[in-house]
C-alpha cells in the first residue's frame, strides 16, 4: 500500500500565497508566476535541505509581513544617507527605485520601469529558480529592479551606491544585477536602513 503523503503549508507559506493572489506587482508576469509555482511547489528553504541545514527559514518565518505600497514623490527629494556624493546614489525605499544618479563613463543602467523585457532576460541568466526558493520568492514579488553594465576596460573610478530604506513592518523585494565587462572595474557601496 502506498501513502500519499501531502505537504503541509506553514502560517507564512499560506500567507504568501494570498499575498501573491491579491496584491501582485505588476509587470513579468509570466516569470513571476513561474517564480511563485515553483516556491510553492518547494516550499520555504528547511533543515532537511543540506544547503539550509542550519538556517531552516520555514521554521523561523511564522507570518508573512504585508507587501510594502510604493513610496510618494517626496522620497526622490530626500538625502540619502550614503558614504558617497548625493549625485551618485540609487535610493530604493521600501524595493521601489526613487532616485537615480548620474552615471559616470562606461556604465549604464536599465530599471525595472524601463525594460522589464531587459531585466528578465538578466534575471534568467543570474540564478537556478528551480532550486532557489528564496530567489523564486524574491522575483515572484519583486517592486523594482536594476540591471547594472559597466563596459569593458571601463575604469570605475566614481564609485556608485545602492541605498536601501525600509520604513515599517513590510516586505520590500528589490533585485539587483551588475555586470561587469572584461578589464572593467565598479566600486559599489549598499548601504540599508530601517
Amino acid at each position: 500500500m502506498n501513502a500519499i503523503v501531502a505537504p503541509f503549508k506553514t502560517a507564512a507559506e499560506t500567507e504568501l500565497t494570498k499575498l501573491f493572489a491579491n496584491a501582485r506587482p505588476a509587470g513579468l508576469e509570466t516569470l513571476r508566476t513561474q517564480a511563485f509555482a515553483r516556491l510553492e511547489a518547494s516550499g520555504l528553504p528547511h533543515r532537511r535541505i543540506e544547503a539550509w541545514h542550519y538556517t531552516d527559514l520555514r521554521a523561523m518565518m511564522r507570518t508573512a509581513a504585508p507587501l510594502a505600497a510604493k513610496p510618494g514623490a517626496e522620497w526622490a527629494s530626500k538625502r540619502p544617507w550614503s558614504l558617497v556624493k548625493d549625485d551618485t546614489v540609487f535610493a530604493f525605499v521600501d524595493g521601489w527605485l526613487v532616485k537615480s544618479p548620474v552615471l559616470p563613463k562606461g556604465v549604464t543602467v536599465t530599471s525595472f520601469a524601463d525594460d522589464a523585457a531587459k531585466l528578465a532576460n538578466a534575471l534568467n541568466k543570474g540564478v537556478d529558480l528551480t532550486t532557489d526558493a528564496v530567489s523564486s520568492l524574491n522575483t515572484a514579488f519583486m517592486t523594482g529592479g536594476l540591471l547594472i553594465e559597466v563596459a569593458e576596460g571601463a575604469d570605475g573610478k566614481q564609485p556608485l551606491a545602492l541605498a536601501f530604506e525600509t520604513t515599517g513592518a513590510t516586505a520590500s523585494s528589490a533585485r539587483i544585477i551588475v555586470s561587469v565587462g572584461e578589464g572593467a572595474s565598479l566600486t559599489l557601496i549598499e548601504t540599508h536602513r530601517g
